[in-house]
């Protein structure tokens, strides 16, 4: 009898463990977030929203309208487009809009990772707490500056957000292509964060400037 209670209580603890770890996790993340508040200063973090962007004349003005909305400070989030070797009206139309837009041509150096290696060269990184990389293509929810500053400080971090689709109703492929992104950000890139695995960077990315400073953008 004291063999198979013994027995029943080893099972339990095994049973309890994931919700042991749970319980950890959830204050240790209290803690870091109770030391984080104390360290942030009053002031929001300085973000750089980088636009890199090659013939996107159609759609580049929504994306800055939605980087313009964002519910922060502008001097605090202001936004950079890229235009990269662009035959159309891409940095007018995102200069119009209200973006600082910078116009590179490289005939040999063509591509998204060349464009924000060069950006990054000719923008003073001291300037900003973190850089965040969004697709021309992308409409920016509008609390996000604000709920990436609630995750500060950020200069020695790296985020990856949460790249929802947008018209998940119209039909079946937009409909699976937002379970699919959920599921990834959610659960995925969630249990590789917990287990110490790294997350991959895509769209709406967020690079402190520290890590910006260590490492560079590396366009090979």
């Amino acid at each position: 009898m004291i063999i198979i209670s013994g027995l029943l209580a080893l099972i339990g603890v095994i049973l309890a463990l994931p919700t042991l770890s749970d319980l950890v996790s959830v204050l240790r993340s209290a803690v870091r977030r109770r030391r984080d508040s104390t360290e942030r200063p009053g002031e929001l973090p300085r973000i750089l929203f980088l636009v890199p962007a090659h013939d996107e004349e159609v759609l580049i003005a929504h994306t800055v309208a939605s980087l313009g909305s964002q519910d922060s400070p502008p001097a605090r989030r202001p936004v950079v487009v890229i235009a990269d070797n662009c035959s159309d009206r891409t940095a007018d139309i995102a200069a119009e809009a209200g973006a600082r837009v910078l116009v590179r041509q490289d005939a040999e150096r063509r591509g998204k990772p060349y464009a924000l290696q060069w950006a990054l060269a000719h923008i003073p990184i001291d300037d900003y707490d973190a850089v965040v990389v969004v697709d021309a293509d992308a409409i920016v929810d509008r609390g996000f500056a604000r709920a990436l500053a609630a995750a500060g400080p950020l200069q020695d971090k790296a985020w990856q957000t949460f790249n929802d689709v947008r018209n998940q109703g119209e039909n079946a492929l937009t409909r699976m292509a937002a379970v699919f992104s959920a599921a990834r950000a959610q659960f995925i890139n969630a249990l590789k964060h917990r287990v110490g695995v790294n997350v991959p960077l895509a769209n709406g990315l967020c690079l402190g400037r520290e890590v910006v400073r260590r490492h560079g953008w590396n366009a090979l």
